[in-house]
């Protein structure tokens, strides 16, 4: 199984964007979180997620779908999520990890059920553009998402609320006011490189 090759993808400084990206998205997971649980699921609900409690047979967490435009959904669990399209194969990122997951198999309907590591059958993401040109535009939908979700985290809770939950984080050196610079460069980067590998 090959790991993905970095003549498939955009060069420059886009390694290091994207380990600023991978380094927040740990922080994001440590946010989604806290916001879990200092307000149960409340918060996810209102925000439009739905909630799938685990099989009573496996002791895990509960896995939260987001409904995206175009057909496109996001599932959250403790331990990573899946972002993907209906009819076509979808895009794993575990929490903490610098590897690149794609689902072996086409995901034709929207996740309607709990859904186990097990069932997602992962793989690296190959070097083949066709791969790699599918995680970017991923990666592109994912920020924006995550944008929309903390502008309305700012909204609801207020300017004290993040700076708080990050001091309980162990990371100190995570700055939280490199998330939107990072962010945005990093949407405008994937939107570029999908349409470069295209």
């Amino acid at each position: 199984m090959r790991t993905l090759e970095s003549s498939s993808l955009p060069t420059a400084s886009s390694f290091s964007q994207l380990k600023q990206y991978f380094i927040y998205s740990y922080a994001q997971f440590w946010f989604w979180g806290q916001d879990l649980a200092h307000h149960k699921q409340q918060t996810f609900i209102a925000y439009g997620f739905k909630r799938f409690p685990p099989p009573s047979d496996t002791g895990g967490k509960s896995m939260y779908l987001l409904s995206l435009p175009h057909g496109r959904f996001l599932c959250l669990w403790a331990y990573g999520l899946l972002i993907g399209e209906c009819g076509k194969r979808a895009v794993f990122l575990r929490r903490g990890s610098f590897k690149l997951q794609i689902t072996e198999e086409v995901i034709l309907n929207l996740p309607d059920e709990y859904m186990t590591f097990e069932s997602l059958r992962l793989n690296l993401v190959k070097g083949d553009s066709a791969s790699v040109r599918l995680w970017w535009q991923y990666q592109s939908e994912l920020i924006s998402t995550i944008l929309n979700y903390e502008s309305w985290i700012f909204s609801q809770m207020g300017p004290a609320y993040r700076p708080t939950c990050l001091k309980r984080w162990r990371h100190k050196k995570f700055e939280l006011n490199t998330v939107v610079p990072t962010l945005m460069g990093l949407k405008a980067l994937g939107r570029t490189a999908a349409s470069q590998n295209s």
